[in-house]
């Protein structure tokens, strides 16, 4: 098999965490950036993958279990921290321009839409685990 079900994985995870990365609303300076740097730590884990993969075939008496850990939580970090702050400026942005509301209520969606955020980076931080490290020792 040519490509491991992971690297498989990995690509549909890199290609909606880039359409979410690029349909963000965010600032015009920030834009650019944040879209490069998706780009670039959506590769570098594609290729991450792709070299632990190709070597764990070429050399089989190495333990990859340590390394591949350490580079899928490296990952996470990497790409979803970002994400997960750029998504809060956006929303903060929003709703900053609201004035419909009065600031109480403007402060509470803030504080619920940061713990909904929160509680979404620290639940994804183990589905992403196992589904690129697995039950691995």
């Amino acid at each position: 098999m040519l490509f491991s079900s992971s690297i498989i994985s990995a690509l549909v995870v890199s290609l909606i965490y880039l359409a979410i990365a690029f349909s963000l609303n965010l600032p015009a300076p920030y834009k650019k950036r944040y879209r490069t740097y998706s780009v670039f730590i959506s590769g570098l884990f594609l290729l991450f993958l792709i070299g632990i993969d190709f070597y764990s075939q070429r050399a089989a008496n190495y333990d990859i279990a340590g390394p591949l850990f350490a580079g899928v939580a490296f990952s996470y970090f990497m790409m979803f921290i970002p994400l997960f702050v750029a998504i809060f400026t956006t929303f903060l942005l929003w709703i900053k321009n609201i004035t419909a509301y009065s600031v109480i209520v403007r402060f509470i969606v803030l504080v619920v839409i940061a713990i909904f955020l929160a509680g979404i980076g620290l639940l994804g931080y183990p589905l992403f685990i196992l589904t690129f490290y697995g039950f691995a020792p």
